[in-house]
């Protein structure tokens, strides 16, 4: 495996294969970070600068170096060592959209000088989050002092989200995007050009369904550090959704609207970038979807996690990526749908290990 520095193009430029250690992981919505250690090489910070974009033979996903450190260990042997982050964590140098704003800009409501920009058409979670990339960063969108060359944004989803009207928060960028990468359940990555290509694509994507070609079992081994957690602690089956305001005070019943007592489980969800006075046609069925989503997340927990065992057939990037979903069968005879949320990456002298993550769904 080879560890490079992007040139200009985005095709690899300088390379590294004699390392002492690198730690590379991948997430699936929060972002992935790498740390490169070499022993008695200074050079190391001048062929891979601050601010330098960075990947491996073994991947297509693209980090940017944010630290340098040199430390001397008690042998007396420098330990020169670079670390950072996912591409798209660069969007903390920009705020939610830029100078070419193709949205309705409006005063918040009594507040005087707190701007918000609110979408003029309804739009998924993740059609937001491209736009909000879209006119920050991509060129011809954003402004020219604002632009990343050759770059381009995309949304791949598996499973479109409702589409609804959005209040967006001033506030910096790659924090605001989060937030409803969380409401969409969906992930993001940088991808470098391959082939013919000769952009760098920051992707919202929900990954691919696999379930019925990528199987882990504990009959086989396939799973390590696996969780059982039985638990109704957060389990909601009533939700009430609501604005910001008395008088945009919307309701849904969701599931169980049946149930009493002791049985009845109630959710409160705020909704306050779903516009409206008064419900509508349009944003009703945001609002019902609001409160499905949230109730979605407030399950009975019957799998938390596992890790993939080295041993299992389907391999990382052969057979699944992140964000994918597969299907697993635990030693108490239960199965469940899981996602694909992390893979770690170790290598060094000693080899390499892969350590994929599961999450329940």
């Amino acid at each position: 495996m080879k560890f490079f520095i992007l040139n200009a193009a985005y095709k690899p430029g300088n390379t590294l294969d004699n390392f002492e250690s690198l730690i590379w992981t991948e997430r699936y919505r929060d972002s992935g970070d790498f740390k490169l250690t070499v022993e008695n090489e200074i050079s190391l910070l001048t062929k891979f600068p601050l601010g330098a974009l960075v990947s491996h033979t073994d991947t297509s996903e693209v980090m940017i170096v944010e630290n340098h450190e040199i430390e001397r260990d008690s042998d007396k042997k420098l330990k020169v060592i670079i670390s950072g982050r996912n591409f798209e964590t660069f969007a903390e140098n920009r705020y939610t959209l830029g100078s070419n704003e193709p949205l309705k800009l409006e005063p918040s409501p009594g507040v005087p000088g707190d701007e918000k920009v609110y979408t003029t058409s309804a739009m998924t979670p993740a059609d937001l989050v491209r736009m909000l990339f879209r006119y920050t960063l991509e060129p011809g969108y954003a402004s020219a002092n604002d632009a990343i060359p050759n770059l381009s944004t995309s949304v791949v989803m598996r499973v479109a989200d409702l589409a609804m009207v959005h209040v967006v928060p001033r506030g910096q960028l790659y924090n605001q995007a989060l937030e409803y990468l969380k409401i969409g359940n969906v992930g993001i990555r940088t991808t470098r050009p391959i082939g013919l290509a000769t952009t760098i694509d920051i992707a919202i994507h929900d990954g691919i369904d696999k379930r019925s070609s990528v199987i882990f079992t504990a009959l086989n081994q396939d799973l390590e550090e696996t969780k059982y957690f039985w638990s109704n602690q957060n389990y909601k089956n009533y939700a009430q959704v609501s604005s910001e305001l008395e008088t945009r005070l919307y309701r849904h019943k969701a599931l169980g609207s049946d149930l009493t007592g002791l049985n009845r489980r109630v959710l409160y969800v705020g909704a306050n970038d779903i516009l409206g006075e008064i419900p509508t046609p349009t944003n009703t069925d945001a609002v019902a979807a609001r409160g499905q989503t949230a109730l979605d997340e407030n399950q009975k927990i019957t799998l938390v996690q596992a890790r993939i065992s080295k041993t299992a057939e389907p391999k990382f990037k052969i057979h699944y990526d992140i964000g994918d979903l597969v299907k697993v069968y635990t030693e108490f005879s239960t199965s469940q749908d899981m996602r694909i949320t992390e893979h770690i990456l170790t290598v060094d002298k000693n080899g390499s290990i892969g350590s994929p993550s599961l999450s329940a769904l």
